[in-house]
């Protein structure tokens, strides 16, 4: 029943293009498909707070609340299409494809065909394989349909409980509709299509004419952490849209100024923190830039009455998830530092001018770098160099969660985006010299408004340098302004020569098929082993397979791998940095030992039970030898886990591996959790699963264990008859 929700989102595109009849074609332009998702979102936020507040979250009352919606927005349609006497054929596109040049279309074509549609069949065929929505993101749907509320609930991941959830909110309609995780990937897919109409949008109101909005859009859809987004249910291209739609109702309204212009900018905007934080402080300076014009612009009375809708939206989107936080943390935000339930500092702790620019050069140098080690050891030492002239460590306490490194890594959470950051350090400068003229791009005042905007973006990611911690995963957290730069790259090179233009988005273009068909998670074709093979990129850590093949690796590596030397898990340190030809050896040697079966494995060879696992390809070893062991219809599972996993992977898993409904809960957790009314609901279980077989045996009684089976990581206790306790500490 996905389709009740596309087909709200289609007739509120109607019923908005509608309400602006004017006497002339109805043109359902890009800005009404944006305040289309943003009123559909708005739907998804009120059926999820809605329906928990009766403790009523559940398939059927999904179906009823979105039947009532798309009745309600038929009606509203009929009735206004008949006031105007308007029939399906008066709503026209608001994209005249007919205008195109045969170039442009040409890169449509491609884009559709070689970007857009591989993450569409993705986004549907591949089951959500993310590390994050294991642990936290998909295992808050599970817990909220179980419970039928959105109330805390005892866990050992407290993130699940405390970082922001509208992306959630989303994924849990579509979910409960479908009743299973077919679509949920979609959600992400279709905020990216939402952030390319939109962000061509903000470059229109910055002055760009049609070349330059349609050499926007192209940017934007080839960036790599776009591309992997647009398959994942990772929260941060919802975010994006949010962010970049609150851009452009911002700039449009200090053009004009309209209630529904102010509704939609105040929405956006808390839509977008709702959904993660980080995005306010991309937001800041713009706020604060608006909320100058607005004064300029509209004097005080129209400005307060701005002001004010942009807090009350907040406050009502806000309260009761922060009313939950507090009631348990005594914070709104997440647990206090002094709390029982603190896991986690990421804002920074030390601020000044030398801490930002250290902030801004090591989040910068998440983008620089490239598939060959040694020129990423170069780059780190440069960078190196660089702190100790500022008087800065490179792992400055109170500043880092991740040790500083350059890497080049191909994955879903890390990916660099080399190329767009390279192209946007260097234009830049070329912004920041560039004479103003009116060639191709529009008016001086056109020029203006870019150096102002991109000043801002550039501000903005200051700030976001300077407020958190750094991590190495947060070339995610950077996309909202990743997507401010398509704008700037859009913008610079719109004044070069068509020949020019043409090859840059060639480059892209080329570019971004090795992450639409060689997303590790997701490879449509075996592109990372091709890679490595031509590339002679050697694993930095040589992780054995299995302990007696460790001989038969030392045997063909041991000059260049440190057999002295293990972390624990059967990996052992590259020595040096071996030159291309002996790279290509090693490769070739490991290569005929079978190092890299795994990856030479397309999405499509692989089982949708396993898919899951991608990510975390050995934990789908330990866990798959149960199946077998899992014997009842609708078994119910205890995990105990002291490594905060989730359960929605090992839930979902076991249904599509053997068509089993299981129901997966913690039944180890803090004693603090025992004031909360979800934990007061009786949980009677038949196994239990656990990542720490001691622990699991010290709390089961001896006499109730029937049998014990174990993998490395894991352990599946089945019970000789069904236990109702729950675990505190």
């Amino acid at each position: 029943m996905v389709a009740l929700l596309l087909l709200s989102v289609f007739l509120s595109v109607c019923f908005i293009a509608a309400i602006q009849y004017k006497g002339k074609p109805v043109i359902c332009s890009r800005e009404v498909f944006i305040a289309a998702l943003l009123l559909n979102a708005f739907l998804c936020w009120l059926y999820a707070e809605g329906a928990s507040l009766f403790h009523a979250i559940h398939n059927y009352t999904a179906l009823i609340f979105w039947s009532c919606v798309v009745l309600v927005q038929s009606l509203l349609c009929f009735r206004i299409c008949k006031k105007h006497g308007l029939r399906f054929r008066d709503f026209k596109s608001g994209i005249k494809v007919e205008s195109w040049s045969r170039s442009e279309k040409s890169v449509v074509v491609f884009v559709v065909l070689g970007i857009l549609l591989p993450l569409l069949i993705l986004a549907i065929v591949v089951p959500p394989n993310n590390y994050d929505s294991h642990y936290y993101h998909l295992h808050r749907i599970l817990a909220w349909t179980q419970n039928g509320n959105l109330d805390f609930f005892p866990t050992q991941h407290i993130q699940q409980l405390y970082h922001n959830v509208f992306a959630e909110y989303i994924i849990l309609n579509v979910y409960l509709l479908t009743g299973s995780d077919q679509f949920i990937n979609l959600v992400q897919y279709l905020a990216g299509i939402g952030t390319i109409m939109a962000i061509t949008l903000l470059a229109r109101q910055l002055g760009m004419n049609r070349r330059g909005q349609f050499l926007t859009a192209v940017i934007l859809v080839t960036l790599p952490i776009g591309i992997f987004e647009m398959t994942s249910t990772q929260v941060d291209y919802i975010a994006t849209f949010f962010f970049v739609s609150f851009l452009y109702f911002g700039y449009k309204l200090l053009s004009a100024y309209h209630p529904v212009t102010v509704i939609c900018m105040a929405a956006s905007l808390s839509f977008a923190a709702f959904t993660k934080y980080p995005a306010l402080f991309y937001a800041l300076p713009f706020c604060i830039y608006f909320g100058i014009q607005f004064l300029i612009r509209y004097k005080i009375k129209r400005s307060v009455r701005i002001l004010s809708c942009i807090l009350l939206c907040f406050v009502f989107i806000f309260t009761p998830f922060w009313q939950r936080n507090y009631s348990l943390f005594g914070h709104v935000l997440s647990p206090k530092e002094s709390s029982v339930f603190f896991a986690e500092k990421l804002p920074a702790e030390k601020f000044g001018f030398k801490y930002t620019l250290s902030g801004f050069i090591k989040n910068s140098s998440l983008h620089f770098g490239l598939p060959f080690s040694a020129i990423n050891t170069q780059l780190e030492e440069q960078i190196g160099h660089l702190h100790h002239l500022i008087n800065v460590g490179i792992n400055e306490p109170g500043l880092y969660q991740d040790p500083f490194m350059v890497r080049y890594s191909v994955h879903e959470d890390t990916v660099p985006n080399t190329l767009h950051f390279y192209c946007i350090a260097i234009l830049s400068l070329f912004l920041l010299f560039k004479k103003e003229n009116s060639r191709n791009g529009g008016s001086r005042n056109g020029d203006s408004r870019l150096k102002v905007f991109w000043l801002l973006a550039v501000i903005g990611f200051m700030i976001f340098s300077s407020m958190l911690k750094f991590q190495l995963w947060s070339t995610r957290t950077h996309l909202p302004f990743l997507a401010m730069g398509s704008i700037l790259i859009a913008f610079s090179i719109q004044s070069f020569s068509r020949f020019f233009q043409t090859s840059i988005i060639l480059v892209f273009l080329i570019s971004s098929q090795f992450y639409v068909l060689g997303n590790p998670s997701k490879p449509i074709l075996p592109v990372p082993y091709y890679g490595k093979i031509l590339t002679g990129h050697l694993p930095v850590s040589l992780c054995i397979p299995a302990p007696f093949h460790l001989e038969d690796y030392r045997a063909v590596s041991d000059q260049y791998y440190d057999f002295t030397t293990s972390d624990g898990f059967g990996c052992y340190p590259i020595k040096g940095s071996p030159d291309y030809g002996e790279r290509v050896k090693i490769n070739t040697a490991i290569d005929n030992l079978g190092y890299y079966d795994a990856i030479k494995k397309t999405i499509f060879d692989i089982p949708r039970h396993e898919a899951y696992f991608m990510s975390q390809k050995g934990r789908f070893l330990n866990y798959s030898p149960f199946f077998r062991h899992i014997t009842e219809e609708h078994p119910h599972i205890g995990l105990i886990t002291g490594k905060a996993d989730g359960a929605y992977f090992y839930q979902v898993s076991l249904k599509a591996a053997t068509g089993i409904t299981a129901r997966i809960d913690y039944i180890y957790f803090r004693k603090e959790f025992s004031t909360l009314r979800n934990y007061q609901k009786p949980f009677c279980y038949s196994y239990i699963l656990s990542d720490d077989t001691e622990l699991a045996k010290e709390l089961i009684p001896e006499n109730q264990i029937d049998q014990l089976y174990q993998t490395e990581q894991l352990a599946l206790i089945r019970l000789k008859t069904p236990m109702c306790n729950k675990y505190e500490y």
